[in-house]
């Protein structure tokens, strides 16, 4: 089972990246499973009447998704040899979440229980799939910041109660953190870049307080990991006693993707019994190659499930 999640940073204007990348798999023996895309910018109406859909259908795909016009979007796109166990699986939002504006909700998370139609879907063979597009937080305590923050508490309540039921979950997508120093391309000029344009900070005092890399964004990170979610990219590094850093995300300015100084932000994690049956993990720049490409690369991870 290979499952694959990207910011698409626009599904309206990346459909048909989405489209040739699941043609591109299938023609190199590597097909996908499961194609997770975060910030679909796109209402739900609107992605329903989209060819996009048809595409979908005459390449054997499904898709379910949580849409919003402008801003964020999440959507899960599954092999129709997989099915949804009950339409009631379908979760499209976090409890005890208090969003900044009751009147626009922002969509930034899918999630469903699927298992195979071949097997007889029971407990231990479905599995939970979440995709996220963990919000921003723009600068260190700043409103969208403690939003950000109190994102997360409601996600790590409702990975709590999922847990309650299912031992074989899969949570996915941009999560906005970059987890360790590791991931950031070089602490010290990315630090000085950010402070740089936010004159209210210094270097010297801001290095535990730079957005996606604050002591308490890791923290909300570290607390999903305690809940023994595994980091699937590094926890087959420290099986095979390997390390390697790769990037998920680089700025369009400064040609940081050339320079490749980017952040590992896009994960893929796994509770206990699935992170047993990783069989890879990693990155994969197809896409950041493309012209008019997302800022993210795709980051994949296969499971022997």
């Amino acid at each position: 089972m290979k499952i694959i999640s990207w910011n698409v940073n626009s599904l309206n204007i990346r459909k048909n990246q989405v489209l040739n990348y699941l043609d591109h798999l299938k023609n190199i023996n590597s097909p996908c499973d499961f194609l997770c895309l975060q910030e679909l910018k796109m209402e739900d109406e609107v992605i329903a009447k989209s060819d996009f859909i048809k595409e979908l259908k005459k390449r054997d795909f499904g898709f379910i998704f949580n849409g919003q016009k402008t801003y964020n979007g999440v959507g899960i796109i599954y092999a129709n040899k997989y099915e949804i166990v009950g339409e009631n699986s379908i979760h499209s939002h976090l409890e005890n979440l208090i969003e900044p504006d009751d009147n626009v909700k922002q969509s930034r998370l899918i999630s469903a229980e699927f298992c195979e139609k071949s097997q007889l879907c029971n407990n231990d063979k479905n599995f939970r799939l979440i995709c996220g597009y963990m919000p921003n937080g723009g600068n260190y305590g700043s409103d969208k910041f403690n939003y950000k923050l109190h994102w997360y508490d409601a996600l790590i309540l409702y990975l709590k109660t999922q847990l309650q039921t299912n031992k074989n979950i899969i949570l996915c997508g941009d999560f906005n953190i970059a987890p360790t120093d590791d991931d950031i391309y070089n602490k010290t000029q990315f630090f000085w870049r950010l402070t740089e344009q936010n004159p209210k900070n210094t270097f010297n005092n801001s290095v535990n307080k730079i957005c996606c890399c604050s002591y308490e964004e890791r923290e909300k990170l570290d607390n999903i990991f305690a809940l023994n979610f595994a980091d699937s990219y590094r926890y087959l590094q420290q099986k095979n006693k390997t390390h390697k850093n790769d990037f998920t995300w680089w700025d369009y300015r400064y040609a940081a993707y050339k320079r490749n100084e980017g952040l590992r932000i896009d994960l893929i994690l796994t509770t206990p019994n699935l992170s047993e049956k990783l069989l890879s993990a990693g990155v994969d720049k197809f896409l950041r190659e493309n012209e008019r490409p997302s800022d993210h690369a795709a980051v994949f991870a296969e499971i022997d499930f």
